[in-house]
């Protein structure tokens, strides 16, 4: 088997037609995963949002019947004590069940918690992440778009304005 790294971002092990056959996987598993509606809602800040749960539930499947396994590994990078920011570093494996061939990819996350949490949400939010971004699953927004906003939203833009004017 050989090992070819891209960057240090990405690395994958296996000859051309092995890994050929894990891209194909992939992409089956990416065809199969379409809009995933938005579950979760901040109600603070008056958003609704894609959560990891979400995206586990539809790609699981898709990636079982293609006999694809993720293995998942993280490395704290810093916890910020003041603020309570821990930042991970993930590292996500795919691997063929029937070639053994591997991609591998690494992924960063960042978790925000007083208390003893702050490493899990910050490796949620990577895991949760990689996945949107490695299958280019669509959820309706797009973070660029200018977007029209009214009702409480636009009045907690208004008190925020206030606060700092």
């Amino acid at each position: 088997m050989e090992a070819t790294a891209i960057g240090n971002q990405v690395e994958y092990t296996g000859d051309p037609e092995d890994l050929a056959t894990l891209v194909s996987k992939l992409t089956s598993v990416m065809e199969e995963v379409q809009y995933i509606k938005k579950t979760g809602e901040n109600t603070y800040h008056g958003y609704s949002y894609l959560t990891e749960k979400d995206l586990v539930e539809k790609i699981r499947k898709p990636l079982i019947d293609e006999n694809v396994m993720i293995f998942t590994s993280s490395e704290e990078v810093e916890t910020q004590k003041n603020d309570n920011i821990t930042r991970v570093r993930t590292e996500h494996t795919f691997v063929c069940g029937d070639t053994g061939a591997t991609v591998t990819v690494q992924s960063r996350g960042q978790g925000q918690d007083d208390q003893d949490k702050g490493g899990y949400k910050a490796i949620t939010g990577s895991m949760k992440y990689f996945l949107y971004k490695t299958f280019l699953v669509p959820a309706g927004d797009d973070p660029e778009q200018d977007q029209y906003i009214s009702g409480p939203q636009i009045e907690k833009v208004y008190k925020g304005a206030k606060t700092f004017g």
